[in-house]
């Protein structure tokens, strides 16, 4: 992609799928100028020096507002920070897929959904925040290789958050939650999280844990 900054807002109102790919900063202007309210499915590759802080996609999906439901993001040297910010833009996201971005237990911290309790685990986070990406069945999360793995056990919390059938909801209020069906996250030690009691009730109950995170 061309480094270039284009004069006013680039409208596609009917714009459903897009798939860009882009390195280095060039694309800035690019993201910032981009309106699309109908997007439904986005697929963005991008390269960065290491640990970028590049909020211009954030931008763009927080302008545009979609109805976004599927994202695949290949963000290599983008920084957490700027990854949560991005999931902070995207609340209908059924299916999400981030490789190669800097991504630590934060991630899953802010991936772990508030205030559900599970009829098998009882698990109940202890950190209450506004739920992130509520509505997700299928996960991808592969960090960056300089990157350590993520934690299992903040894994499976984050599993666990998100596996509770609204029945299991003991607020006030019944959350319109979905239930994680597909995972693959690399974490530090995928056997115990594997044998882990309250994973096995999950594969049995359908769970699809994918274990091919090689880089």
């Amino acid at each position: 992609m061309p480094n270039f900054v284009p004069r006013g807002r680039i409208e596609f109102p009917h714009l459903l799928r897009l798939r860009i790919k882009s390195e280095g900063l060039e694309s800035s202007g690019l993201y910032n100028s981009l309106y699309l309210p109908s997007l439904s499915s986005l697929c963005a590759r991008l390269n960065f020096d290491d640990d970028t802080d590049w909020p211009h996609l954030a931008v763009l999906l927080r302008v545009s507002s979609p109805p976004l439901t599927r994202l695949r993001i290949y963000v290599d040297g983008l920084d957490e920070q700027a990854v949560i910010d991005i999931l902070r833009t995207v609340p209908h996201l059924t299916s999400l897929a981030i490789d190669s971005a800097h991504m630590s237990g934060d991630t899953l911290v802010a991936l772990t959904l508030p205030s559900v309790g599970d009829a098998n685990t009882g698990y109940r986070p202890i950190v209450e925040t506004g739920p992130l990406c509520p509505h997700l069945e299928s996960l991808t999360l592969l960090p960056d290789p300089v990157d350590p793995r993520f934690p299992t056990s903040l894994a499976l919390n984050m599993i666990a958050s998100r596996r509770c059938r609204p029945s299991d909801d003991r607020g006030p209020e019944p959350q319109p939650w979905s239930i994680l069906s597909y995972c693959r996250i690399a974490v530090d030690d995928s056997y115990s999280l594997r044998r882990h009691p309250d994973m096995k009730k999950y594969l049995e109950d359908g769970l699809v844990l994918d274990e091919n995170v090689e880089f």
